[in-house]
């Protein structure tokens, strides 16, 4: 299992994406290339399912998340990093990935105006778009990473 090479790929993902509010396209789309190609290659994903099981969970993230980008709640990046972690994974993995990023996210919502004061400023520097009540909405990519980092435990 390749686990680990994702969680760092999602990382940084995360970390572009809280810097900079966005993902770039060489990121996204190189995961993309690469999931697609061990796939092919050794016909089965980095967690071991195999094809037709990352089909479901490409076709799960199109289902769910691009009605949200096409409305503007969510970036192309953030799909295209679910692409991404659904090319690599499985659909359980996708599942409880969203899930919990979804509950992340919420929670963030709630509680960052609490927790935001209490971090160091150099950290609150490099991820400027984390503080609340910024406008244009919380970047999506760091509760991604959160929610494929519980998924390597749960599922």
């Amino acid at each position: 299992m390749l686990y680990p090479v994702l969680l760092a790929w999602a990382g940084v993902c995360a970390l572009q994406d809280v810097s900079q509010k966005r993902i770039a396209n060489s990121l996204t789309f190189s995961g993309m290339a690469i999931s697609l190609g061990y796939l092919l290659i050794t016909g089965e994903t980095f967690t071991g399912a195999a094809p037709g099981q990352a089909m479901v969970a490409v076709a799960m993230v199109i289902l769910l998340i691009l009605p949200g980008c096409i409305i503007g709640r969510m970036g192309a990046g953030d799909l295209k990093m679910l692409l991404g972690l659904a090319l690599a994974s499985d659909a359980p993995h996708v599942l409880t990935c969203m899930v919990t990023a979804g509950v992340g996210l919420g929670l963030w919502t709630l509680l960052s105006s609490h927790i935001w004061p209490c971090l160091p400023a150099r950290l609150q520097n490099h991820m400027p778009y984390m503080a609340p009540n910024i406008g244009g909405g919380i970047p999506y990519a760091p509760f991604i990473f959160l929610g494929f980092l519980c998924a390597g435990g749960w599922v």
